[in-house]
């Protein structure tokens, strides 16, 4: 599989873990068309695929209403095509269990915000697509991790939102969305999420301002324009994508928004819905169950 790692390297992109199904899953069709026998997730983690999208989408005629899932869509399918895979998206219909996938494939298990917490990026990844076999992959089993989350007294993820978007009932979408298009959300409109941005966990592979900003307005959906106005003027650096894209969105919500919303692509009922944070139990000296 490492010649796999170093095609999604060079776009930016990393594996995060397989598995092989089970008999008799329920499991998406593979290349030749019948059930796929193995999986292997993949995933963005930190910025490092940030400027390969922005050279992607400078090289657009026109920026598509999804970039970053265009972009996803076109470099994993390039590189299932060259390995003998299929590739599926977390915004393909149905969707996909990319979440219970990667509590599979590495072991990862829910933040309080939903969000998977992976031991070396924290809260800073997201799944880009996966690639689907069919043969069975010589994929180990994850190792034994410890949840940071378990370790965290304070959880300042909890208490940074102004409007305690995230509650032990779940993701309050509405409260969420009316404030960063609110007139006191412009800190989160560009600099993004302040409860995902006060966890302490992996901070150096915290994303860049205008990559934050760009997935708040995949989830906001910018339906008055002013978040790409607010970045092109106010990021150094900020690439003309905003005009280009924020035309191309006519005001409508992205599919590009599952990396912030749950950073998994498992909705139900048109609204996004992620894992609960539940403490892990304690292990007995010999490991336990």
């Amino acid at each position: 599989m490492g010649g796999i790692a170093e095609a999604l390297a060079a776009h930016g992109l990393v594996l995060f873990g397989g598995f092989v199904f089970l008999s008799g899953e329920d499991a998406p069709a593979g290349p030749a068309g019948r059930p796929a026998r193995s999986a292997l997730l993949v995933s963005q983690a930190g910025a490092e695929a940030w400027p390969h999208f922005l050279a992607w989408c400078d090289a657009q005629a026109k920026v598509p209403a999804d970039p970053l899932d265009q972009w996803s869509r076109a470099v994993i399918g390039e590189i299932a095509g060259q390995f003998g895979a299929s590739a599926v998206s977390p915004s393909d219909r149905p969707f996909l269990p990319f979440q219970r996938w990667a509590m599979r494939a590495e072991g990862l298990k829910p933040s309080p915000l939903g969000i998977l917490m992976h031991p070396l990026f924290g809260l800073w990844h997201a799944f880009r697509g996966a690639l689907l076999f069919d043969t069975e992959l010589p994929v180990a089993e994850p190792p034994a991790r410890v949840h940071p989350c378990d370790a965290c007294v304070e959880k300042p993820c909890l208490k940074a939102c102004l409007v305690g978007a995230h509650t032990a009932a779940g993701f309050q979408h509405g409260a969420c969305l009316a404030h960063v298009l609110g007139a006191a959300g412009k800190t989160c409109r560009t600099a993004g999420c302040l409860d995902r941005n006060a966890c302490p966990v992996a901070s150096e592979h915290r994303y860049p301002p205008d990559m934050q900003a760009f997935l708040m307005s995949a989830f906001s959906g910018d339906r008055t324009g002013q978040l790409a106005g607010e970045c092109a003027d106010g990021l150094a650096g900020s690439p003309p994508l905003w005009e280009r894209w924020a035309a191309a969105k006519g005001g409508a919500q992205s599919v590009d928004d599952r990396d912030f919303k749950d950073a998994s692509g498992e909705k139900a009922g048109g609204t996004a819905t992620s894992l609960p944070y539940q403490a892990s139990p304690p292990q007995s000296p010999q490991g336990g169950d």
